[in-house]
């Protein structure tokens, strides 16, 4: 996740109460896709799995984890993408493990397992 891009296009402008111009990245294709215009809203939902990076809470009321169990996540990555899997498993899920762990996401916040 590029935080200082999210920051600068979506999270300031929310907190100014003006428009979102945010341009999605597409991880498969490796490209910016079209920029989506985003009318301010006072609720928002920001969802991800680094989305609670120390250098973005401070623009949220609210947080919340929601976690999944390792087999769940794998059998959901396959489906995805099923020729990705082992660069999930090996390098991109201990990660974001390792995210977690570094920020104590699973402490700061409350967790809804499934």
């Amino acid at each position: 996740m590029h935080y200082e891009r999210f920051l600068e296009t979506v999270l300031k402008p929310l907190s100014l109460q003006q428009t979102v111009f945010y341009q999605p990245f597409d991880c498969q294709t490796m490209s910016f896709q079209t920029v989506q215009e985003i009318p301010y809203s006072p609720f928002n939902i920001i969802e991800g799995s680094y989305a609670l990076h120390p250098s973005l809470q401070r623009y949220y009321t609210h947080g919340i984890v929601l976690k999944i169990s390792p087999l769940t996540q794998k059998e959901r990555l396959f489906k995805r993408n099923p020729e990705k899997i082992d660069q999930f498993i090996h390098r991109w899920i201990p990660m974001e493990n390792q995210y977690f762990d570094a920020f104590d996401i699973f402490e700061k916040y409350p967790v809804l397992e499934r």
